[in-house]
């Protein structure tokens, strides 16, 4: 299970004349990047520098500085990512420059803060696994599947033709105990027809 962002706003940081915006965005992986990047882009187009971080599980991640000095720009976001322990979680800050260096240490917190804003002005949720399901069960037994079922699933849809087939989804961890209150219900006339892993937001975490 990973925190990861539902829907953010920019985040604004000025400092000496200069202009820090940072953006948190969800990423499902590395190739994700240049879209999202782009879009940055075009919406602040003539940014001196558009800097970035993320991070994804199995230690995937990146810094760019995007011509800040070594270590003064990316570096922080994901230094800050780790600390929270954010995955599938890019941040991107972009920088209008003032005619005023900021030095070392001034890029390090002028591209953390902004990062740090960018996190705070984010809500958040739960990265789940989960499954996609569809079961069969006889029109005897719909009414009591359908109260049993439908309270415990995401996107409950039956489809009625010899028998009523039901999709639906939830979390891997709760199919178990759900799969036995069904055999029970039904005296085990019922079937899986096809149970598709994959991973989906599920939840807000608090903000």
């Amino acid at each position: 299970m990973y925190t990861v962002p539902l829907e953010s706003q920019p985040a604004f940081y000025d400092i000496k004349k200069s202009r820090f915006i940072g953006y948190t965005h969800a990423l499902a992986s590395p190739n994700e990047l240049n879209l999202l990047l782009s879009q940055v882009k075009t919406e602040w187009a003539g940014a001196t520098h558009y800097v970035y971080a993320y991070r994804l599980p199995n230690g995937i991640d990146k810094a760019y500085d995007d011509g800040e000095p070594h270590a003064t720009a990316g570096l922080p976001i994901l230094h800050l990512l780790a600390k929270k322990n954010l995955f599938h979680t890019l941040i991107i800050v972009v920088r209008y420059y003032g005619g005023i260096k900021l030095g070392h240490g001034g890029l390090v917190h002028a591209y953390q803060k902004a990062a740090q804003l960018s996190v705070d002005n984010t809500k958040w949720g739960q990265l789940v696994p989960v499954f996609d399901l569809s079961v069969t069960v006889p029109y005897t037994s719909y009414d009591m599947v359908r109260r049993l079922v439908e309270p415990q699933v995401a996107r409950f849809c039956p489809t009625f033709t010899t028998d009523v087939a039901i999709s639906f989804s939830i979390a891997q961890s709760d199919w178990e105990p759900l799969y036995s209150q069904l055999k029970d219900l039904t005296a085990g006339a019922f079937a899986v027809n096809h149970m598709i892993p994959r991973w989906d937001v599920v939840g807000k975490s608090p903000d």
